[in-house]
């Protein structure tokens, strides 16, 4: 199992993240919402944001899911990067995502 660095500090592009895997989530008129069961917090996403949660399913740097999405919106890299960094530190306050350590990925 990848070990688990500490997160807080900015993101690299070779930043290897992943959703928790005890996240649980569920449909409600169209949008996901996505909850930690350690913290208790809990929020909705629906387009971009439900796709990145798809992605980050597996490990994922930083600069794949970008290009990744870059790709998918035919969107300009540095907006795609400014808004993906955005959610991801969402995500991070909410205890929805790790960063892994890519020596024991």
């Amino acid at each position: 199992m990848p070990e688990l660095r500490t997160t807080g500090a900015s993101l690299a592009p070779e930043s290897l993240l992943r959703r928790v895997p005890s996240a649980l989530e569920a449909e409600l008129d169209g949008e996901l919402l996505i909850a930690s069961v350690e913290t208790g917090n809990y929020f909705g996403v629906s387009n971009c944001g439900r796709r990145i949660w798809e992605l980050l399913a597996t490990p994922l740097t930083l600069e794949e899911l970008c290009e990744k999405l870059g790709a998918e919106y035919d969107a300009d890299s540095a907006l795609v990067r400014r808004d993906v960094l955005e959610f991801l530190s969402d995500l991070m306050r909410h205890g929805l995502l790790q960063e892994l350590d890519p020596q024991s990925a």
